[in-house]
Formats: C-alpha cells, sequence, structure tokens
C-alpha cells in the first residue's frame, strides 16, 4: 500500500484502501503518508453502507485520479459494484487475474461485462501478458 500511495501521491491522486482487517505493522502505519486513508471493512459486506464510504473517499479526491485495487474476496462482484464510481483517469486493478478461461477464476471474459464497455481502456495488457502478471488494468476514459 505504501508503494501505491507514494505512486499516487506522484500524481497528486490519493489511496484509499479497504481492508476487513488492519495487520498494518508499527512501522508501516508510522509511515503512512497523508494522501492514504485505511478504511475498516468489507466491501462485500452491506454494500450500501461501504459503497457510501467509498464515494465519499472518492468524492475528497476531487481532480485526482484514483486506483482500485481488487486484491481479494469476490473481485468481479467488486468491479460490478465499484466500477460505476470511477471517473475519467480514474484506474481499476484486479489481481489473481489467469490470462486462460478456468470456471471462478478471474479472466477476460468474467470483466469483460463491466469493464469491457465503452469509456473504459484495457491498461498495458500486453506488457502485464509479457512478464507473466496477475495483474489486469483498465483506465476510465470517458
Amino acid at each position: 500500500a505504501l508503494l501505491l500511495g507514494l505512486l499516487a501521491k506522484s500524481r497528486r491522486g490519493r489511496l484509499v484502501t479497504i481492508d476487513h482487517k488492519d495487520v498494518r505493522p508499527v512501522p508501516v502505519q508510522m509511515a503512512w503518508l497523508n494522501n492514504m486513508t485505511f478504511v475498516l471493512g468489507d466491501l462485500l459486506e452491506n454494500t450500501a453502507p461501504m459503497e457510501e464510504v467509498v464515494r465519499r473517499a472518492l468524492n475528497d479526491t476531487v481532480n485526482a485520479p484514483w486506483l482500485l485495487m481488487s486484491d481479494g474476496g469476490d473481485k468481479i462482484e467488486e468491479l460490478r459494484i465499484y466500477s460505476p464510481l470511477a471517473h475519467p483517469g480514474d484506474v481499476v486493478l484486479v489481481h489473481d487475474f489467469l490470462p486462460t478461461y478456468e470456471a471462478d477464476t478471474v479472466n477476460a471474459e468474467r470483466c469483460a461485462p463491466y469493464m469491457d464497455r465503452p469509456g473504459w481502456r484495457r491498461l498495458e495488457w500486453d506488457v502485464a501478458e509479457a512478464w507473466g502478471s496477475y495483474f489486469r488494468a483498465w483506465v476510465r476514459v470517458s
């Protein structure tokens, strides 16, 4: 999270990280940057209240891009709920992405209904594939 926060800060952005448990060691908490917000909660439990928490956090980022990184739980459901909150310039990043189709995996086919649509562009997928990365990203372009 610190690296992502530093990258966000370099773009005049903010990082909002939401997790069901705070496992940050004390040195990490002490190094937490002023553009980073940690929210204790589960994105898929009580989604209406969590959606409002996310919406408020993102509204605090006026004129600054944000990054939604989905790295746990039901990633496809997180895309369905949270990708509509994105504005142009915002990025959605999914971890544990497999380039081939297998049932119950995160792959292009399962992400397509939410991310491969007008207003979104795949971000450097050729590079991710060349490196064998399990991350895939999209940027909101309109």
